[in-house]
């Protein structure tokens, strides 16, 4: 069985899959500027129990979120001890960015778990049309944001492909020219995917302008009754 990973869509029947991804992308815009308005543990413990209330909604296994968050433990670790090597009287405030990219790790989980990669480039085209007058090409940014949210999980992924090769070739991981070898191999073969991406964009005649959709989404009274509470939460909390 193929192991769920971070930024990999997964369809099911639930609240937050059926919101507008127009809605969902701003609300976690909005979560994230309440996050780092937050200073206290009391407004961290508030801001997780509502998160894990959406992570719930969504019905995202708790297992796979540990499973994906172990890539980031070093951060967090690294994070831990600059703190109490430096700053060791503000522990709190280590534990405080720690919890706080921690959530953040969760809501965008939640969107890229909950959202289509159709649903992210219609959502994204359509909040950055205002931005035309600025000569800047919506079509083209929200491929962009697509392709790199779907390119994190191949990535990992990769990852995880080169280095079981390796391991079962004798490498070692505490030689650093084994270490090289592998960054070598996974940025060759990240170069090599996006060339492959490249010539299919080209071959399918790819063009900024004169596409058409072939869903035009709607939002809907559920969506902005979403779009509202989080609005508030945000300027109530902050």
């Amino acid at each position: 069985m193929v192991r769920n990973i971070m930024g990999q869509y997964r369809y099911k029947d639930t609240p937050i899959h059926r919101l507008d991804a127009r809605i969902k992308i701003i609300c976690v815009i909005l979560l994230s500027i309440f996050l780092f308005s937050l200073e206290t543990m009391k407004e961290m413990a508030l801001a997780t129990g509502f998160i894990t209330l959406v992570t719930v909604l969504a019905r995202i296994s708790p297992k796979q979120l540990l499973r994906n968050l172990r890539s980031f433990v070093f951060l967090f670790g690294f994070i831990l001890l600059m703190y109490y090597l430096f700053d060791r009287q503000n522990m709190i405030g280590g534990y405080v960015v720690v919890i706080r990219f921690l959530l953040l790790l969760l809501i965008s989980a939640v969107l890229t778990f909950s959202t289509s990669a159709s649903e992210l480039i219609y959502a994204a085209e359509k909040l950055l049309r205002p931005f035309r007058i600025l000569r800047l090409k919506p079509r083209r940014i929200a491929v962009m944001i697509a392709i790199t949210i779907r390119f994190i999980p191949m990535l990992f992924k990769e990852a995880q492909n080169v280095r079981d090769a390796q391991l079962s070739r004798g490498a070692s991981w505490k030689k650093p020219h084994h270490i090289g070898h592998w960054a070598a191999a996974l940025l060759q073969k990240t170069l090599m995917q996006a060339c492959r991406l490249a010539d299919a964009l080209d071959a399918r005649n790819y063009k900024d302008e004169g596409h058409t959709h072939f869903r035009e989404y709607r939002i809907k009274p559920k969506d902005m009754a979403a779009g509202i509470v989080i609005l508030l939460l945000t300027v109530l909390l902050s």
